[in-house]
């Protein structure tokens, strides 16, 4: 029982395909959760986003924005490589989902319309960027 606990440490083979395996599965959680934050947002929009609606989730004035914040995260995950994004892309959509939040502020401000599901984008967004966010900054908070 004892060497069989003692062989990962010796032979180095095992723990190297161990570590790969390791990798592989917090990839494919990260995989799974990206997945189900998509998922979030298409029925987000698809229930509060459409001509029967006399309050959008969007609207004419988030649109751009929203779809902006939406190609740049893309663009962000897109990038990933070994479960963590690009800088750039990453800053980018970051940039992004805060322009889409200012936005929605500035129409809370005027009061011309509901944004809590908008609000609800802006969130699911960050979450899928801290998703691929390198572990230093998830920890500044970006």
């Amino acid at each position: 029982m004892g060497q069989t606990l003692d062989t990962p440490r010796i032979n180095w083979r095992v723990r190297r395909r161990r570590e790969a395996t390791e990798r592989q599965r917090r990839q494919g959680e990260a995989l799974t959760h990206l997945t189900f934050l998509v998922q979030e947002m298409m029925t987000l929009l698809s229930h509060a986003e459409h001509a029967d609606r006399s309050l959008v989730a969007l609207g004419p004035e988030l649109r751009p924005s929203a779809a902006r914040a939406f190609r740049k995260s893309a663009a962000a995950l897109r990038s990933v490589e070994a479960s963590v994004a690009d800088e750039k892309a990453l800053d980018e959509a970051l940039r992004a989902a805060d322009e889409l939040a200012l936005a929605i502020r500035r129409q809370q401000d005027d009061q011309s319309g509901e944004t809590f599901a908008a609000g609800g984008l802006v969130t699911a967004i960050r979450r899928v960027l801290a998703s691929v966010t390198p572990e230093e900054l998830a920890s500044l908070g970006r």
